[in-house]
């Protein structure tokens, strides 16, 4: 891997290398107007690696690592590992945050054939594909497959810097690093118990992350050859590492300018802006457990390995600097919509602002900002502002200014200042209907946070401008002068924002954000009747899981029981008349991609829906998904999915005992400690996605092992109550 370590989690994604795919990229880069920027999809054909991805060829692979097999102890795991990577490259590929055919993946497939091209037997074992992910990191797999995200490509000063960064994934390919890591890492499990048995749990990760900092260093030595063999320059080594050095800044480091966000002149100076916070160098994650050499280190010795020959006949550019630029440009703007799916809000503005000094007339990116600033504003009225909010001294450069100043003007503040942005963004483009969604739901949590019924606030608003501000005074909080100011230059938003305090005040009980305990209980146990005509299945899925003895169970199993599980919804359903589209990634076929397209669209919606389970807000792709339900005809979505869990039987010691205390006993003691327990759990939601809302949230755990009978009873349960009228 070539990342920072500290980075929580690992999205790996695919991407098909082809002539026509090439050319189709190269002049969608060209298209793109980056001041109507519509984010990347995939485009046809999806490549045989997705389609095969569904099929478990570990017995083939197995047959490849025959010299590994010799040693002792080590069959069995090398078979694990490679039923397991074929069983999570399929998670990956099939996961929503896959690219086909896209112009950044086309690009680095054409710096890989510059890397190989004296190696053309190499190439045609490698697949490189681009990672819809903001972490800086790549990745490479046993089989061939390459991941860069574009939080990494984001970053890059120059081709050459990715040719290096390519170079150092396909050394770890090469010198087959996955497998010897794997093989390590069960080592060390198996070893618990008598090596390690006196060391603690932070000692054997310790031992853990050396082997793979041996590993990481080997990469580098071996990707230094094959760039060496390259015609990239020599000087993009050294800046390559000075890149991993930098990781956790931002890809520039501007005094970031409140005006941006609507700012008023009172909230542009000291205290709000303090000018030495700009010196901090962030925060530093610890490298203690960190599988990668610290990149200082790795410079030196890779630098020391470097020929003094002369850098002449080589570049820092093959496929053309502007070609460059544009795909990292690309990837600099994916990154707005990727750090508001993570709920990294101030990383998004602090990004956004930073890219609208080159395009300060984008849509795309004043959206992306409404958006960052519209859900902190809401995770801030719910009493949660800190569970999205990164302290200031934990931020580097000048993006602290920002995170203190949100940090200082929590409240009121915050809330004025994200009405009067939406407004001043609705305004622009009177036809968003996403963005006015958030001004709305700002004006509400406005009046049902900060004005009472009796406020004086209220009268002033219903006045003129003028007057209000001049009954106002300037001694009132910056928050009333700034949303009467706006007030009085927009006599639509005073009327709306009128309309929504008195709403936010009607004695009507508001909308729950989210299933009160009790009512949950009476979903999973007394049923309720939706009274649904047409649904839409999303990507049924099925799992299974066994704790005996850390059993891995088969990923084949797993596959056909979740080929029957999506065969028997659409059985039942047709069954009760109830009318669905089924989209499952098991169907795919070549030219699905609009398929493909809809269900990472609806991944992500979910994702978002997950994270902020307990603030309820207008979804970052709100209007995407509103086709979605003009497209099928229906807003009721169902994500359905089925756990199969065995585990041994507690209490077998005892048990035995007794049976042998007791002969009669003995035989049921037997069978006792011998089974294992079964539970199948069966968990469904429903949701509105027009509304958002949550309509049916269904967890069923029955007590019994996943046979054909038990599934049955539980999908025609679950379709009837969304079939059965209330």
């Amino acid at each position: 891997m070539y990342n920072i370590p500290t980075l929580n989690r690992l999205l790996l994604y695919a991407l098909q290398y082809c002539l026509l795919s090439a050319c189709l990229g190269g002049m969608c880069i060209r298209a793109q107007d980056f001041d109507h920027y519509t984010r990347l999809t995939s485009r046809s054909p999806l490549p045989t690696e997705l389609l095969n991805s569904r099929v478990n060829p570990h017995r083939q692979a197995l047959l490849h690592s025959s010299g590994r097999l010799g040693r002792k102890g080590t069959r069995k795991d090398t078979a694990a590992f490679y039923a397991e990577r074929a069983y999570y490259i399929r998670q990956l590929m099939l996961s929503g945050k896959v690219l086909f055919n896209d112009p950044v993946g086309t690009y680095l497939n054409e710096v890989a054939d510059n890397i190989l091209q004296q190696q053309p037997q190499l190439r045609k074992k490698l697949h490189f594909f681009v990672v819809k992910s903001p972490s800086v990191n790549a990745f490479a797999t046993s089989n061939g497959l390459i991941f860069v995200n574009m939080g990494l490509l984001a970053k890059l000063q120059s081709e050459a810097q990715l040719a290096f960064v390519l170079c150092h994934e396909i050394s770890h390919f090469v010198q087959k690093h996955p497998l010897d890591i794997f093989l390590e890492s069960r080592a060390l499990e198996k070893d618990a118990n008598s090596l390690f048995r006196e060391l603690s749990v932070e000692e054997v990760l310790l031992a853990q992350s050396n082997y793979t900092r041996e590993k990481e260093q080997e990469a580098d030595q071996g990707g230094l050859q094959l760039y060496l063999a390259s015609p990239y320059s020599l000087a993009a080594i050294e800046q390559a590492f000075d890149l991993l050095e930098n990781a956790h800044h931002p890809f520039a480091d501007l005094p970031f300018d409140g005006r941006v966000l609507g700012a008023p002149p009172q909230l542009l100076a000291a205290p709000y802006w303090p000018g030495e916070l700009k010196d901090s160098p962030g925060h530093q994650p610890s490298a203690r457990y960190n599988t990668h050499p610290v990149p200082d280190e790795r410079k030196k010795h890779i630098l020391s390995q470097i020929p003094p020959a002369p850098d002449s006949g080589r570049h820092l550019y093959l496929l053309g600097q502007e070609r460059f630029r544009q795909v990292r440009k690309i990837c600099r703007f994916e990154l707005c919509f990727l750090y508001l799916l993570e709920q990294q809000y101030e990383t998004a503005i602090y990004h956004t602002f930073l890219l609208l000094k080159t395009h300060p007339q984008s849509k795309y990116l004043k959206k992306m900002m409404g958006h960052a600033l519209y859900a902190l504003t809401k995770y801030a009225n719910a009493g949660k502002f800190w569970d999205v909010h990164t302290p200031y001294d934990e931020a580097a450069g000048y993006a602290r200014q920002l995170h203190y100043f949100l940090e200082t003007i929590q409240g009121e503040t915050l809330n004025a200042l994200a009405i009067v942005y939406h407004a001043q963004l609705f305004r622009a483009t009177p036809a968003d209907k996403e963005i006015c969604l958030m001004l709305e739901d700002l004006m509400l949590d406005f009046g049902a946070s900060y004005v009472p019924d009796s406020s004086s606030f209220l009268l002033l608003l219903q006045g003129s401008g003028e007057e209000a501000m001049a009954e106002k005074g300037g001694s009132e909080e910056a928050a009333g002068n700034l949303l009467l100011q706006y007030a009085g230059t927009d006599s639509a938003f005073r009327a709306l924002f009128i309309q929504k305090i008195k709403e936010a005040h009607r004695d009507i009980p508001p909308k729950p954000q989210a299933l009160s305990p009790k009512l949950k209980e009476k979903m999973a146990v007394k049923g309720i009747k939706l009274g649904l005509e047409k649904v839409v299945f999303v990507n049924p899925y099925y799992q299974q899981l066994d704790t005996r003895n850390k059993k891995r169970p088969s990923p084949l199993q797993a596959e056909l029981k979740e080929a029957e599980y999506i065969r028997q919804l659409q059985l039942h359903a047709q069954q009760l008349g109830l009318q669905y589209s089924m989209l499952s990634t098991q169907t795919l076929g070549a030219d699905d991609t609009g398929l493909f397209n809809d269900l990472c669209l609806l991944d992500e919606w979910m994702e978002e829906q997950v994270r902020n389970e307990e603030v309820k807000m207008v979804s970052i792709n709100h209007g995407e998904v509103q086709h979605l339900a003009s497209k099928y005809g229906t807003p009721y979505f169902v994500w359905t999915s089925a756990v199969s869990l065995t585990r041994p039987r507690p209490g077998k010691v005892l048990v035995i005992s007794a049976g042998l205390l007791l002969p009669l006993m003995l035989p049921y003691s037997i069978y006792y400690a011998t089974t294992p327990v079964h539970h199948s759990l069966y968990y469904t939601v429903v949701y509105d996605i027009q509304s958002g809302d949550l309509l049916l949230q269904y967890p069923k755990l029955i007590r019994m092992k996943d046979r054909g009978d038990v599934m049955h009873a539980a999908i025609y349960d679950l379709l009837l109550q969304m079939k059965t009228a209330p």
